[in-house]
């Protein structure tokens, strides 16, 4: 919670990785503002539980090919350390697809609390921390209700 010391009025609220103002929502990420959405464009605001990514299928997809083709490479490369002869670099450099795959499925199937936003041309989830009580996110967004008048759905944050 960030206060003006002129006024002493609560310019914005900040809840795990959204910051909250009387203009905008704002999804912040490493100190940077990453997503802005204004408050005259945001329909309805709701904080659920559930998984991060909107559609994970085509990262799971994606995820499946790198994998795929990762763990070609790498069968070429054990194949090469047990019969020996020449191994190109780019395979090494393939391998890496493997790790690469892993982590994109691991992402694209996360699961926490987000706030659900629509918007007039949009409808976002954006993830509001890992470490959040279900406590906490009451309290904080039942405060940005009363500061902001946002209509957050708080009592989904409840429900784990």
């Amino acid at each position: 919670m960030n206060r003006s010391t002129a006024t002493d009025q609560i310019t914005f609220i900040d809840c795990g990785n959204i910051r909250f103002s009387a203009q905008a929502v704002v999804e912040v990420s490493r100190g940077r503002a990453f997503n802005t959405i204004l408050r005259a464009d945001i329909q309805s605001l709701a904080c659920r539980h559930g998984r991060l990514s909107v559609q994970p299928f085509l990262p799971v997809a994606f995820g499946l090919l790198l994998c795929l083709v990762g763990g070609f490479f790498a069968y070429v490369f054990v194949l090469w350390r047990i019969r020996g002869g020449t191994l190109s670099d780019v395979v090494i450099y393939l391998i890496w697809l493997l790790p690469l795959g892993v982590w994109l499925i691991f992402d694209a199937l996360q699961r926490g609390y987000y706030l659900e936003v629509v918007a007039n041309r949009a409808r976002l989830r954006l993830a509001l921390g890992k470490r959040l009580t279900p406590e906490f996110l009451a309290a904080r967004l039942s405060e940005v209700n009363r500061v902001f008048g946002y209509g957050i759905g708080v009592a989904l944050a409840l429900k784990p």
